[in-house]
């Protein structure tokens, strides 16, 4: 193949993969030249599904535990949604997690510094409907008495999270399942998970005379006897 020929083969590919990629490129145009980030999607409430899937229980120590996990979040933003037939049938795209608006959603007893959001890519549908799904090692203060675990060889810890700022009319927590994600979760050789549960709590704080909803995780770990 001469120069000339090949050339032409690179020049014609390149037209292609531009054209190919212009209804996306006009898509991400459209639904952000104008979106603010810290606006929240809507002033009359969020509502936001919050999971955890447990990977790994990585170690208990001074009453610290601390986890591997998939910290999901979900919510609707109608500033983002889209006819999929103005752009080529795309139903759905990936936008870096910088360029939204996220729920500031943070773990209450946390045993470390508050974590920075990962920026990581959002999963988008024409719906308005946005995934956001970190890997998130946390470390929570877990008050249990050594008597206690000493006579009953198990323990039982908390993990509780919340919006930073915002009451329940702005964003509303809620877990879709009841309880953590587990399929994925690899066996721990000095404790194994006996029990746990996801609630959604309200509660007044002495600060505010608003109502703030939070998520309460709870998991029951037993000493493995080796």
């Amino acid at each position: 193949m001469d120069l000339k020929l090949c050339l032409l083969v690179v020049f014609v590919g390149s037209i292609r993969a531009q054209s190919s990629s212009a209804p996306l490129n006009k898509l991400v145009d459209d639904l952000l030249s104008h979106y603010n980030k810290i606006v929240p999607p809507a002033l009359a409430g969020v509502n936001v599904s919050h999971s955890l899937t447990l990977l790994r229980i990585v170690s208990m120590e001074d009453q610290i535990l601390t986890l591997d996990t998939f910290d999901a979040m979900s919510w609707t933003d109608g500033r983002l949604t889209w006819d999929p037939a103005s752009y080529d049938g795309i139903d759905s795209i990936r936008i870096p997690a910088s360029k939204l608006w996220l729920p500031d959603i943070t773990l209450y007893n946390d045993a470390n510094d508050p974590k920075a959001w990962m920026d990581i890519n959002t999963v988008v549908t024409n719906s308005g409907h946005v995934t956001y799904v970190p890997k998130v090692k946390f470390a929570s203060y877990c008050d249990y008495k050594e008597k206690t675990l000493k006579r009953f060889r198990k323990i039982t810890c908390e993990l509780k999270f919340g919006s930073w700022t915002y009451d329940a009319s702005q964003v509303d927590m809620f877990n879709p399942t009841g309880d953590f994600v587990l399929g994925d979760l690899v066996p721990n050789p000095n404790w194994k998970l006996v029990d746990s549960s996801a609630v959604r709590e309200e509660k007044k704080y002495d600060c505010c005379p608003e109502m703030y909803t939070t998520v309460k995780y709870s998991l029951t770990l037993k000493v493995v006897t080796q």
